[in-house]
């Protein structure tokens, strides 16, 4: 109670016990005189004698009671019957308060008995029944009848105003609400869709309330794995928006282009995805998964042709990796919008850029599965340092495909061209291939089984080799072997010969070419001693002495029948362009004496002789 009670009312403070306490004494005399040690009473009687240290003379050191304090006693008793007085008065008026209170409330209970029970006193409620009290209105009302019903007709349209107002409200609710059922109902189908094509739905990391789809690739690199999940977010319509981040810079695809003397002449096809209508979450969805694997496809390519491909030629310009391809081609590697459409004309090169590219994306899923299989075997013995970051063999097996399928139509192109030249001859030549050069299918044929996808990537990475096997005449089979290993430094030809009869020639049984143009001398050669061996046979029956004369691996044969003196003297040379058949005498050589096949080299129409008849008849 006195807590409430202001300032003002409150008693004097009494005065403080503690000081009067022995302990407090102590202490004041230690502080004034320092010891007991030092104070006596004759040192006491003096200091009163002297006046002390204050200046207090011995009759004021006794104080006696006076006038002045016996009236502030007296002021002390008045102001306390004056606060109990005051209290009394403030008790009374709360109490005849808290009476009309309970009088107007107990009127109040007649005509609403609710709100007036409220502030009812407990005692009140106890003892007194509610509605004993009413009122009535001792002077009549000033409102006419017409005002009355003014009111009441105004009352009315109020209420119906409410009521309309209320009715409207909640029928745009109830709208509002179908509307966004719609829009959840759709959203959720589209969510399903997703769900059945096999993607993988999970909660968005940092947003536990929010949905997203994970497109990219588990055995990616680190910056290429986090960037594979996207939110899968509701817009105005209800559709399924994909949220990629700020990170997305756009769809990209790998372009591979073919050029020659820096004019495209193939281009890779692969635009957007191409889906209906209702799929457009989905293809939006598979050009970013493609997006992301074309983006690490890039990355890989660049890194290792900065590091194992330089001595091959590869060459890396701005965003850019060049290959070369043939004599005057090269192929271009770099990443552009998946909406580039720049290079869609088909031509001739087509097929290479879509093999090349086809086969990089291959490679590169074959290198997800070799991280797979090394995350899933035991893990090697810690170390202090990390192990570098393995470099993907990508480049590698196309080098060697480009390499070897140029190296592979340059041979064709010979045999073909060799074979045209005999045929104007007479000398009939055949030849059969047998490769392991894999041509990579349309990306529309379906793999029919995963034994089938292991043997397409090992042969992809396996060392590329071509057999050709020829005849010319009758004579024995001529073996080319066309071997492609990076690891063994490139293109490496083989050519052998199995068992040509003995008619006194030295043929080359076995030759191993480190280049195109060594193989071209080497079968040239051989050649133009398979066609001396056929004439030889053929001029056997006669009797004249022909003799083969290997020197330095010629093709020549002379007549001996004046000792050792040479008499007569027959040359084959065998080129790419033409054969030419020489003869000569005792050292004189013309124009008459020298036949070419075809009979264009020498510039001479008619028909033609062969080989064979001109030796017969010399």
């Amino acid at each position: 109670m006195t807590e409430s009670i202001p300032l003002s009312l409150q008693a004097f403070p009494k005065e403080n016990n503690d000081k009067q306490s022995i302990s407090y004494l102590i202490q004041r005399i230690n502080d004034q005189k320092g010891s007991f040690r030092s104070i006596t009473e004759e040192s006491l009687e003096a200091e009163i004698q002297a006046g002390g240290p204050n200046g207090i003379d011995r009759e004021d050191a006794i104080v006696e009671p006076t006038e002045e304090g016996e009236d502030g006693k007296q002021k002390e008793e008045d102001l306390s019957k004056a606060r109990e007085e005051i209290l009394k008065q403030i008790f009374q008026a709360k109490n005849e308060s808290a009476q009309a209170l309970d009088f107007v409330s107990l009127l109040l209970t007649t005509y609403s008995s609710g709100p007036a029970q409220s502030s009812m006193s407990p005692y009140l409620k106890q003892n007194l029944p509610l509605g004993i009290l009413a009122g009535e209105v001792s002077q009549a009302s000033r409102v006419s009848d017409a005002d009355k019903l003014k009111q009441g007709l105004t009352s009315i349209g109020w209420r119906m105003h409410s009521l309309n107002k209320s009715v409207d409200t909640l029928l745009h609710s109830a709208s509002r609400l179908e509307e966004e059922m719609e829009r959840e109902t759709r959203y959720w189908e589209q969510i399903l869709a997703i769900k059945e094509r096999g993607w993988s739905i999970s909660r968005l990391p940092r947003e536990r309330h929010t949905l997203a789809v994970r497109y990219g690739f588990a055995e990616a690199h680190a910056d290429f794995r986090d960037r594979g999940l996207a939110a899968l977010r509701r817009d105005a319509e209800g559709n399924v928006s994909l949220d990629r981040g700020i990170k997305s810079g756009g769809d990209r695809k790998l372009r591979v282009r073919i050029l020659h003397q820096g004019e495209p002449i193939g281009s890779s096809m692969r635009g957007p995805h191409n889906g209906s209508e209702e799929a457009a979450v989905e293809k939006e969805i598979l050009d970013a998964r493609n997006s992301i694997f074309d983006e690490e496809l890039h990355q890989e390519l660049h890194r290792e042709a900065r590091s194992n491909l330089t001595n091959q030629g590869v060459r890396v310009v701005g965003s850019r990796v060049i290959i070369p391809y043939e004599a005057d081609k090269q192929v271009e590697l770099d990443l552009v919008p998946l909406e580039d459409n720049s290079d869609q004309s088909s031509t001739d090169g087509d097929f290479v850029a879509n093999t090349i590219a086809i086969s990089l994306r291959i490679l590169l899923t074959r290198a997800h599965r070799q991280n797979l299989r090394n995350r899933s075997n035991m893990p090697p013995p810690l170390r202090e340092q990390k192990p570098p970051r393995r470099i993907y063999d990508l480049l590698k097996p196309i080098v060697e495909w480009l390499q070897h399928r140029s190296n592979l139509e340059a041979v064709q192109n010979d045999l073909q061209q060799l074979k045209t030249i005999l045929a104007a001859a007479q000398i009939y030549l055949s030849f059969d291939f047998q490769s392991n050069l894999t041509m990579i299918p349309n990306s529309e044929d379906k793999v029919a089984s995963s034994k089938t996808l292991e043997n397409l990537l090992e042969s992809l990475i396996a060392p590329i080799e071509s057999k050709v096997e020829l005849r010319v005449l009758i004579g024995s089979p001529i073996n080319i072997v066309i071997h492609t290993a990076l690891q063994h430094y490139g293109t490496s030809f083989q050519i052998s010969l199995e068992d040509p009869p003995n008619t006194g020639l030295e043929f080359p049984m076995y030759a191993r070419c480190p280049d195109l143009p060594s193989l071209r001398t080497h079968l040239l050669n051989i050649i133009s001693l398979m066609i001396l061996q056929n004439l030889l046979l053929s001029a056997r029956p006669s009797k004249v002495p022909w003799r083969a004369v290997n020197q330095n691996q010629s093709s020549i044969m002379r007549n001996r029948t004046a000792g050792w003196r040479d008499r007569e003297m027959v040359s084959i040379n065998v080129s790419l362009r033409e054969i030419v058949l020489s003869w000569e005498r005792e050292g004189y050589l013309d124009e008459s004496s020298v036949w070419a096949w075809p009979r264009e080299a020498l510039g001479t129409e008619g028909e033609q002789e062969s080989l064979l008849d001109v030796f017969k008849r010399l």
